[in-house]
């Protein structure tokens, strides 16, 4: 059988506030399941690890692409408006 932690146990897991667990709670929010037992609130702790791993952002390989080249300050040329293929066909001429 899970053990059943309080708010302040909670509280301290996931680093809220103690009053911001019960808005969260009233307003129903983002939170792991509650058990009210009487006037008290109490959580599993298996509920709330769960809750925790699925806030966890999924890591992701970053992209092998190269990064875009740093723009210039100010207003653009008129060389750096016109696409590179102009250019090669300007410099034939």
């Amino acid at each position: 059988m899970d053990r059943l932690i309080d708010i302040k146990e909670l509280s301290e897991t996931i680093s809220l506030a103690e009053q911001t667990i019960y808005n969260r709670f009233n307003k129903g929010g983002d939170l792991p399941p509650a058990i009210k037992l009487g006037r008290s609130l109490r959580w599993r702790e298996s509920d709330v690890a769960a809750w925790i791993a699925s806030k966890q952002p999924a890591i992701e390989p970053k992209p092998l692409h190269t990064a875009p080249p740093k723009r210039r300050r100010g207003r653009p040329s008129k060389l750096s408006q016109v696409p590179y293929q102009q250019h090669k066909d300007s410099e034939l001429l």
